[in-house]
């Protein structure tokens, strides 16, 4: 298993409700094996929380309360992972742990 972990820069935008948009950029530069799955580890994921990738919804809280996503057949040479995130609203620090690991299967 090999774990790359999303860290700064997190770009934050508040919406409605106190929900704050978390928005990251992260580049791809190689191709995933045939044997290979690339998942996404979000962490905690709290209830009410939604996480798309490249426009595309992975899921929410409480429907994946592990916040492991399979995003192997999503990812691309460029990707942007968004996360709305419900009571952050005035947090400037993201409070999540987010990673990308490659099971070798």
């Amino acid at each position: 298993m090999h774990t790359i972990r999303l860290r700064e820069p997190w770009q934050q935008e508040t919406l409605v409700d106190g929900v704050v948009r978390w928005s990251r950029c992260f580049n791809w530069p190689t191709r995933l094996l045939p044997n290979e799955t690339l998942w996404l580890i979000v962490s905690p994921l709290p209830g009410g929380t939604d996480v798309w990738l490249n426009g595309q919804p992975l899921g929410s809280a409480p429907q994946q309360p592990a916040g492991r996503f399979d995003t192997t057949s999503l990812a691309t040479d460029r990707n942007l992972l968004v996360i709305h995130l419900p009571g952050t609203s005035g947090d400037d620090t993201f409070p999540l742990d987010v990673r990308l690991e490659i099971d070798e299967g």
